[in-house]
């Protein structure tokens, strides 16, 4: 299978996910395939790091895994730790 078949066949397989945390129209592909691949990752036991270009959608990826993991195990918690030049980036969004 080459790259091209790849990506249509996880295109195919985003579309039909309707429980996904990452909702709204004007959510990109890249974003929904991204939580895709952590939350597989989560349930077969793995780790796994999202590394791009800044503004694509990393933070949102995140929460909505550490969303996702906590609606299906109330007793779920994370610690979560980040430069502190972050959290001034992050004031004021609306996740």
């Amino acid at each position: 299978m080459n790259l091209k078949d790849l990506f249509h066949k996880n295109k195919k397989i985003v579309k039909k996910l309707s429980q996904n945390n990452i909702k709204g129209k004007f959510i990109s592909l890249s974003k929904k395939l991204g939580f895709n691949w952590l939350k597989n990752m989560y349930d077969i036991g793995f780790g796994g790091v999202l590394a791009d270009d800044m503004g694509l959608g990393k933070t949102l990826q995140t929460i909505s895994l550490l969303n996702e993991i906590y609606q299906e195990n109330r007793n779920f918690t994370a610690l979560i730790i980040v430069p502190s030049s972050l959290l001034y980036n992050w004031e004021g969004r609306n996740y």
